[in-house]
């Protein structure tokens, strides 16, 4: 049996429709702009949350703050997508646990993303969040992150060495084994 639907027009002047994964979201708790549009539901933050702040301590995990964000937006009928952040941006704002190898090049320190202890603890904490959060239907997505000046595989040639092809195709495989039934949020 065949079904036809004609969807009727919706005028522009109509008030925005809030759907969660469509259009504005919350943005590092900043608020809405335009100021006039409707409450937003889904958040996604990305520097808010440092890796020392979810594995304070070598294998042992601490997600109340992601648990916090994952009920606030489901409280507002949306969802919530994030990224743990290993360092943040330029200023080398070091996010990462303290038993993280670090390396200097050009008297830059960041973490070295080409150590093969970094991509272990770094799979490590991707399986960890995705065995707490696979399949969470308040989760938007998960932002693997993991190498590069924002967590975005970034880079600045004065800093040395970027991620090897190698290094970065394991820690998206391990996103891809950790989030089978959710969706990743990955560097183009």
């Amino acid at each position: 049996m065949a079904t036809s639907f004609t969807p009727a027009t919706i005028p522009f002047t109509d008030p925005e429709l809030v759907n969660p994964g469509r259009g504005e979201y919350l943005w590092q708790q900043q608020p809405k702009d335009p100021a006039w549009w409707p409450d937003l539901v889904d958040e996604y933050t990305r520097d808010a949350i440092a890796w020392t702040t979810v594995e304070p301590t070598q294998g042992v995990y601490d997600f109340t703050v992601i648990e916090q964000r994952l009920a606030a937006a489901a409280a507002r009928g949306g969802r919530f997508g994030f990224r743990v952040m290993p360092m943040l941006g330029i200023d080398e704002t070091r996010l990462a646990p303290s038993w993280v190898p670090m390396t200097t090049v050009n008297g830059h320190t960041y973490p070295d993303w080409n150590n093969p202890a970094y991509i272990t603890a770094w799979t490590s904490l991707l399986t960890a969040i995705g065995d707490a959060f696979n399949g969470d239907p308040r989760l938007w997505f998960m932002d693997i992150s993991g190498a590069g000046t924002w967590g975005e595989y970034t880079w600045d040639d004065a800093w040395g060495p970027f991620i090897t092809d190698a290094n970065a195709n394991t820690i998206g495989q391990a996103a891809v084994s950790a989030f089978p039934d959710s969706t990743i949020l990955a560097p183009a």
